[in-house]
């Protein structure tokens, strides 16, 4: 982190997770802009412009900006109810990882906003 304190824990793990998510969507895109003329619906580019954003995101919320801190937040919320509808409106296969990824989505929000070391690392801003 290249902030001159510091981020608390809470802050510190939500990063990590922002970092782990941004990586595997990028890796995700290229496998997907990869195999564009083998799929029926191409996805690629749209995924590696969303790693893009997490990973931005991510790098703002390690440096202690507000901005980081909403739009990682905000895209965990979406995150959150795209896996809970498709864990229970998808194929049957998909529930188990549906109601992991929103489980770790809501766990990423409650880091940035629960603790109070978080409010307080991001209103010293």
């Amino acid at each position: 982190m290249s902030t001159d304190e510091s981020a608390p824990f809470p802050v510190f793990l939500a990063t990590v997770v922002g970092y782990v998510i941004a990586a595997s969507l990028l890796v995700f895109g290229v496998i997907g802009v990869a195999a564009a003329d083998q799929v029926s619906d191409p996805f690629g580019i749209g995924i590696l412009v969303l790693g893009a954003v997490v990973g931005l995101a991510t790098v703002m919320l390690g440096r202690g900006h507000r901005v980081g801190r909403v739009v990682l937040a905000g895209l965990a919320a979406i995150t959150f109810v795209v896996a809970v509808v498709y864990a229970f409106a998808g194929p049957g296969y998909a529930a188990g990882p549906g109601i992991a990824t929103a489980v770790v989505t809501l766990g990423t929000i409650a880091l940035l906003y629960l603790p109070q070391n978080s409010k307080d690392f991001f209103t010293r801003r």
